[in-house]
């Protein structure tokens, strides 16, 4: 061997118990800047206890939080004895052992590869060892970056047909999530997945579910605001109740959420939508509930939601709750914060609420906003009923008599159309009822007609008293 290479080589090693100690104190100094971190961006969460024991090659550290401490300890009172044990929130304990860099393992190159476990109570213990077993229920590991940021992975093992308390099978392919964030999450990533799980009821009632996984990036844009991109779908879920019951069947279920931003403004967007639906003798060929909420002042909403996690960090150092000063302050907050949002003329959008059925549709369409709010409709004693004359809504409803015929409940709504239609209040062509709805000032017109809720239930003709009879003498 060269001899140059071989003093480099013997100098590094030398160098590396120095490099793994100096790393073993950046690791300790950034467990504790993330905890500060953590516990001031999630005010229902309280570290509780924590001690740090640095080694040189190998540090551990036993952690205890407290989640919702502040609003259980208001809760208390109202759930009598049972409420006391949960009074100082919900406790959990981690152990980890953290490896110190550079070399962090056999296939590892970071600042620190950590590896947690939960620490049970003895109850707990007993409770998920009648499920997993030896298996530890979750397994945490996590890989510090040198400059920031990192990654972190929870799995769950798999069970085949395990036996639950009360009777019962739990059968599941165990489910992976992977974390991944950047230096003081100013971006990060999820996804996850579950196979599948399968729950055999001692009854003879199935629930068996699907291929879940969902993917989630966001980017933040202004304070705890982020720009986002959500994903959550799962294949099927199928539901089999007691033996002759109707069973339940939907498949292809999204939920999908995007925020964007543009120009100081952010909106939001959410689509709960399947694929087909089976239950209780109907079928659906899918079902859409898609909204957005649009043109919110990214400012305004910033200021809304520190001001919301200061009153939740308060609760927390305080360990004390009071739930009516709490929806008391929570209003007043709304008032001052909240309703100013509406200066800049957000839009609520009714993209598509509706379902399809195997040969028709149900669908309405709209957008309620409140042009022309001014700063002293805001502050006026009487703020919301000034705002409510101030909401417009416009909106698009139609109905086609195939999908009516194919759902439960036709036989009462299409008498009710048909007086509706009578009034001007609905046009029926081509097979499809059809509304166009306008709501101003707090007045309602269906396709341009003054709505009167009155005329839809005529008044019952009045009762005429039997004629009086003379006693025969």
């Amino acid at each position: 061997m060269n001899k140059k290479v071989l003093v480099t080589v013997v100098i590094l090693v030398l160098l590396y118990p120095a490099a793994a100690w100096v790393m073993g104190r950046v690791i300790e100094s950034r467990s504790s800047a993330a905890l500060t971190e953590m516990t001031d961006k999630a005010p229902y969460l309280t570290v509780t206890d924590n001690k740090y024991h640095r080694g040189w090659y190998t540090s551990e550290q036993d952690l205890t939080i407290s989640l919702f401490a502040g609003q259980m300890a208001g809760l208390a009172p109202l759930m009598g004895s049972s409420g006391q044990a949960l009074a100082k929130g919900i406790p959990v304990t981690l152990h980890s052992v953290i490896h110190h860099g550079p070399i962090c393992g056999w296939s590892c190159f970071a600042l620190a590869h950590v590896e947690s476990h939960l620490v049970l109570s003895n109850e707990a213990k007993a409770a998920v060892t009648l499920i997993y077993g030896s298996a530890e229920p979750l397994t945490i590991s996590s890989r510090m970056g040198f400059f920031g940021g990192g990654t972190t992975l929870f799995t769950s093992p798999a069970l085949n047909a395990t036996a639950l308390p009360g009777g019962g099978k739990l059968s599941s392919d165990g489910f992976r999530i992977r974390v991944k964030y950047t230096r003081h999450h100013d971006a990060y990533t999820v996804e996850g997945a579950l196979p599948h799980l399968l729950v055999d009821g001692s009854d003879g009632k199935r629930l068996e579910i699907k291929s879940v996984g969902f993917k989630s990036s966001s980017t933040r844009a202004l304070g705890e605001l982020y720009a986002t991109d959500f994903d959550f779908g799962i294949d099927t879920i199928s539901y089999a109740g007691v033996q002759g019951s109707q069973p339940l069947l939907i498949s292809d279920f999204k939920y999908l959420a995007k925020s964007t931003v543009e120009g100081g403004f952010i909106s939001f967007a959410i689509q709960l939508d399947t694929g087909a639906v089976a239950a209780a003798g109907v079928k659906l060929k899918d079902a859409h509930f898609d909204l957005s909420l649009r043109h919110l002042d990214m400012a305004a909403l910033a200021a809304l939601t520190d001001k919301i996690r200061a009153i939740y960090q308060e609760q927390a150092k305080e360990q004390t709750s009071d739930p009516l000063k709490n929806s008391q302050l929570m209003s007043a907050t709304l008032r001052e914060r909240g309703l100013p949002l509406l200066l800049k003329q957000p839009v609520l959008s009714l993209d598509r609420i509706g379902l399809d059925t195997t040969s028709g549709q149900v669908l309405l369409t709209g957008t309620l906003r409140m042009p022309g709010v001014t700063a002293e409709d805001l502050a006026s004693d009487a703020a919301t009923s000034a705002l409510l004359q101030k909401l417009v809504g416009d909106f698009e409803l139609s109905l086609d008599d195939s999908a009516l015929n194919e759902l439960p409940g036709a036989g009462s709504i299409l008498p009710q159309l048909e007086t509706m239609a009578q009034q001007g209040y609905f046009t029926h062509d081509n097979g499809r009822w059809h509304a166009t709805i306008h709501s101003a000032g707090g007045q309602n017109t269906f396709n341009g007609k003054p709505f009167d809720p009155n005329a839809l239930n005529p008044a019952p003709a009045p009762q005429v008293p039997p004629p009086v009879t003379k006693p025969h003498r």
